[in-house]
């Protein structure tokens, strides 16, 4: 609507030519508006896919979370592991029941695939028997035939990489090679959190899950109608507390059953994983970070090009303010541009890295990427961000005088100012060292950024003479001007050292890891979890297998605790000598044994490090259980924060059995020359069924895959840094030549090549990126090893490391990326008119 009044005509008048002259001024300058345009963009895309990453990924565990345990609502056990089936019938008619339905489990090794007739890819397979394949505690959605009395039912991705369909005939291993047992195919179902299958078949070192009727598993393991467990849905008009109450009067009569609260324990598949979370999002923050050092370099390159015009506007009546509009309006319509288009090209990143993210737990769900808040948060901080970072040239440009244009540049050599600067980087940087949090990253850029001036001129000093012996007389001339327009090169040099530091400490980090996994992985034992309880005439038996050195068996389990949310559970392990001889690293071991005589007392309990900050608490105070002995509170005496696996909590036989109500050992570590030659003898005992089993290199293979793929991901990300960092450089050596332009123009009149201003160009581009490398090499060695002493709360023991390589591709690409980035500069330097660049005000 067009206002009536002819002073609002005017001023909108006025306010669309202003936004045009902005626009023409942007396509007057294009290569400049085009290079700050696509910082913007590749710094809006990284944040957006970090943020869309982190949040698809906890949406994505939450609902397998539910989806695996949310079906039901409680759990009858025993303490001895397996139990009548006759139960299922008798908590079915208890009050507050709405379905239940039996389970029990066991792993049977695969002979081979009806028609496939290359070698099996699966070692193992988990059959899973239950009662009701149609009930609604499992809904499961058939694909293809039909749930039968005696058929296997497999998933879609499992279906896929056996090449199976209904009809067809999988074969087991059997101590008999002329009778070996078949299972035909009797349904195809959707993939499911309730088969932890994966995508990847070589990832599947683990046995692949599958459903079969009760009867055939009951069959198939020799237990006739015995079960594992008893999954239990409740009526939902029946208060929870009720059906417990029910419950337990219903198995009265037998003292080795209980009931468990079923806990769909969302944070459970999330721990572990904050230190990923953070370091996706410092990364994809840091993106956006030197996208505006860029928005800033281009806007200064733009005041120091237009103060004289400015000096005139100011002479022809422009106030300050109305000359800071005139040059934010610019600076929105390229945050704006770059935004746009950010958003576009994230959401494409943020879908592909997300595939690669869950690729990496082997996931074959569907799920859903949650966009819209990453998209609102990077548009936001697209605009907002670019117009902080360019404040300062801004307000320069509206202090310009009138009588600037009679004055000349003063080209004396830049020092730095003040030490507050100095100050106040020292005390981030050692702020940093006390901070164990990828936030400590923060505080370490700020303060690099503030001593980066000492810094610069103390390695400029240093590489100097490499830079001379490469570039000869161009190289010294090149040093001098450095030195007096110093400022514009620190802030290059500054951007592409931070993405060098996180490589350099991404990359220490991941080698540490690795020499641990191949420590680890040397370790020659199997990890048995059996599905009944290990009586003392097993334990000898096992101890009489062939190539069995030593074994230790221990307890177990998880129970819910804060009862009063039913949110979390946590992992019982009992603790022994033995135990934590072989399921733990030796860092965990010593700090174990701290605890040991503090554990020897009733009702204690170590928590690891996840657990420990989850519950809130400290020490001497009670961590409550929800236990078959009922609700228990156990008292704190300490925390752990090295471990294999995470979400732990350590108690001593004692408690185990007395307090806590589970006196079966249900786990089995046996320490043999041939680990695999063992895992198969065990898999042919018919006599102990077992759940799961493991060699510790299967474990260590699966954990270095895994620690690749993240590690790539990162590593991707911080190169998308790297390469805005690169724009910022293109930026720098654009500032420069129009600095220098009368300069390069007398050089040439005097008798320099075009190839000796190539040179000139070079050499700072080289100085920039050997200074970058430097000191983001030295600061991300640095952070690595403070990382070491602090111990950090990582769950695997730390090593310092130097990743030798790593070292090397970050000093060459700081430099490769700066010489390449000064090619665009460097060619329309030399392209330049002699009589133009002596005219060049």
């Amino acid at each position: 609507m067009v206002p009536s009044n002819p002073i609002l005509r005017a001023r909108r008048a006025i306010q669309m030519q202003s936004w045009r002259v902005s626009w023409r001024n942007i396509k007057d300058k294009k290569i400049r508006s085009v290079l700050t345009i696509l910082a913007i963009v590749i710094g809006v895309a990284s944040t957006l896919a970090t943020i869309s990453m982190v949040q698809t990924t906890n949406k994505w565990i939450h609902s397998f979370t539910v989806d695996a345990y949310g079906r039901f609502d409680w759990l009858v056990s025993s303490e001895e592991g397996a139990f009548d089936e006759r139960w299922v019938s008798a908590l079915q008619a208890t009050n507050g029941v709405e379905s239940a339905v039996a389970e029990i489990m066991f792993v049977r090794p695969l002979d081979r695939i009806e028609g496939n007739k290359t070698e099996a890819p699966f070692e193992n397979i988990r059959f899973i028997g239950v009662s009701d394949l149609a009930s609604s505690v499992l809904d499961l959605k058939v694909v293809d035939g039909q749930f039968t009395s005696s058929g296997l039912v497999v998933d879609q991705v499992t279906s896929q990489l056996w090449g199976i369909g209904v009809g067809d005939r999988i074969y087991l291993k059997s101590p008999s090679p002329n009778s070996s047992p078949y299972l035909e195919v009797a349904a195809i179902i959707e993939n499911t959190s309730q088969l932890n299958n994966s995508r990847q078949a070589r990832d599947r070192l683990y046995p692949v899950d599958v459903f079969v009727p009760l009867a055939v598993t009951q069959q198939l393991s020799k237990v006739d109608e015995q079960v594992h467990v008893i999954m239990l849905k409740s009526d939902q008009s029946v208060p929870p507390d009720q059906v417990k109450r029910n419950l337990e009067r219903a198995i009265s009569s037998d003292p080795a059953l209980y009931v468990q609260r079923s806990v769909a324990d969302t944070q459970l598949g999330a721990r572990g994983l904050g230190e990923l979370y953070q370091a996706l999002y410092v990364i994809g923050g840091l993106g956006l970070l030197i996208g505006s050092f860029i928005m800033y370099s281009t806007v200064y390159i733009n005041v120091t090009e237009r103060r004289r015009d400015f000096s005139i506007m100011k002479a022809v009546g422009y106030t300050s303010l109305q000359i800071k509009g005139h040059i934010l309006r610019e600076v929105v319509l390229l945050a704006f541009i770059g935004s746009i288009i950010g958003i576009g090209v994230g959401a494409i990143l943020a879908i592909q890295l997300q595939a690669m993210l869950l690729n990496v737990f082997g996931n074959a769900l569907p799920y859903e990427m949650a966009l819209k808040e990453a998209v609102i948060l990077s548009m936001i901080a697209g605009i907002l961000l670019p117009l902080i970072a360019v404040w300062s040239p801004v307000a320069k440009a509206s202090e310009t005088s009138v009588s600037y244009a009679l004055r000349r540049l003063d080209n004396t050599s830049e020092r730095p100012k003040g030490k507050i600067a100095l100050i106040v980087g020292l005390f981030c940087i050692i702020g940093s060292l006390f901070i164990t949090h990828m936030i400590s990253f923060l505080p370490l850029f700020i303060g690099l950024a503030l001593i980066f001036p000492y810094l610069f001129r103390i390695v400029h000093w240093l590489i100097n003479p490499l830079n001379r012996l490469l570039f000869g007389r161009e190289g010294s001339v090149a040093s001098k001007q450095m030195l007096r327009t110093s400022r514009h090169f620190m802030m290059s040099s500054t951007i592409l050292s931070f993405g060098i530091t996180m490589l350099i400490y991404i990359s220490a980090l991941g080698s540490s890891f690795y020499v641990n996994l191949e420590q680890s992985s040397s370790t020659p034992v199997v990890t048995v979890k059996y599905a009944n309880a290990i009586s003392s005439q097993q334990e000898q038996e096992l101890q009489q297998i062939q190539g069995v050195r030593q074994i230790s068996t221990y307890a177990s389990y998880f129970l819910p605790w804060k009862p009063q949310h039913t949110q979390h559970s946590t992992r019982l392990l009992e603790v022994n000598s033995a135990e934590q001889s072989f399921i733990v690293n030796q860092d965990l071991t010593s700090e174990l044994a701290k605890f040991t005589k503090l554990l020897e007392s009733p009702n204690t309990i170590v928590l690891d490090a996840e657990v420990y900050r989850e519950w809130g608490g400290k020490k001497g105070d009670t961590f409550k259980l929800e236990t078959p002995n009922g609700i228990k509170e156990l008292v704190v005496v300490g925390t752990v924060g090295w471990g294999m696996a995470n979400n732990n909590g350590f108690v001593s036989q004692r408690t185990l059995e007395e307090s806590i109500g589970l006196p079966h050992d249900n786990m089995a570590i046996l320490e043999t020359h041939n680990p695999t030659l063992l895992k198969e003898t065990l898999l042919a005992k018919h006599d102990m069924p077992i759940k799961s089993i493991e060699t510790m290199s299967e474990i260590m293979f699966l954990s270095q895959q895994q620690l690749q793929k993240t590690f790539g991901i990162i590593n991707l990300v911080v190169y998308l840094s790297i390469f805005i960092a690169a724009i910022g450089i293109t930026n720098t050596m654009f500032m420069n030549t129009v600095e220098y332009a009368r300069e390069l123009g007398m050089m040439r009149a005097v008798g320099f090549t075009r190839w000796q201003i190539v040179k000139l160009l070079l050499s700072k581009a080289f100085m920039i990126g050997a200074i970058a490398a430097v000191i983001g090499i030295l600061a991300g060695l640095g952070s690595m090893y403070l990382t070491v002493i602090q111990g950090y709360y990582l769950h695997l023991p730390l090593q310092f490391i130097v990743p030798w390589k790593d070292v090397f591709v970050a000093s060459a690409t700081g430099i490769g990326i700066s010489l390449l980035a000064c090619l665009l500069p460097a060619y329309r330097a030399v392209k330049w008119d002699i009589t133009y660049t002596m005219k060049y005000e």
